[in-house]
């Protein structure tokens, strides 16, 4: 167990009513099933780990996309990977961010995979909620798809990567939409 890690989170907890949330590296996963490969973890220390969030009012905002965040860098037999990298917040946190969610991005500068945590979805992802948006393969056979995707590629530049794919990606689906619908 990484006594440090709660000792700390303890401490904090006493300093503050305010809603509150901890997230990054905690260099311990809550539960055997967030490791793959190696040797299982005593559960006892992971329960003890896992209860000193609880303790302290945080809970796991939970996750979408790859489940583990961290690997040894080996292959074969020999990978171990685990869920170290996680976001936890209190009741209080949750009930002001409601539509927060957490994202394990797929980068590999790192032995981690960074985690995005999101406090609300924006206005695309409300649209794409109410309109889901498919590829038809019927579009590439169209000698006009590549011009659509191009210009409606180009239209978009966000300061922000994710915000920039994101807003990409939208501007091209509707673009197809829109020309589908002609």
């Amino acid at each position: 167990m990484k006594l440090n890690t709660c000792k700390m989170i303890k401490d904090l907890s006493t300093h503050s009513a305010l809603p509150w949330l901890v997230g990054g590296d905690l260099n311990e996963i809550f539960y055997n099933y967030e490791k793959k490969g190696g040797l299982a973890k005593s559960q006892i220390l992971l329960d003890a780990f896992c209860a000193t969030f609880e303790e302290c009012g945080l809970y796991d905002l939970g996750y979408s996309d790859y489940p583990f965040t961290w690997d040894n860098r080996r292959a074969g037999l020999t990978v171990v990977e685990e869920r170290l990298d996680r976001f936890c917040g209190s009741l209080e946190w949750s009930l002001l961010f409601p539509e927060a969610e957490v994202i394990h991005l797929d980068e590999h500068f790192s032995d981690h995979l960074p985690i995005l945590l999101k406090t609300q979805k924006n206005a695309s992802a409300r649209r794409r909620a109410a309109r889901s948006f498919k590829f038809e393969n019927m579009w590439v056979q169209d000698t006009s798809c590549k011009d659509i995707v191009k210009t409606a590629w180009e239209g978009v530049t966000e300061c922000n990567t994710w915000a920039n794919l994101e807003a990409k990606l939208w501007a091209c689906s509707q673009a197809l939409i829109r020309d589908m619908e002609r």
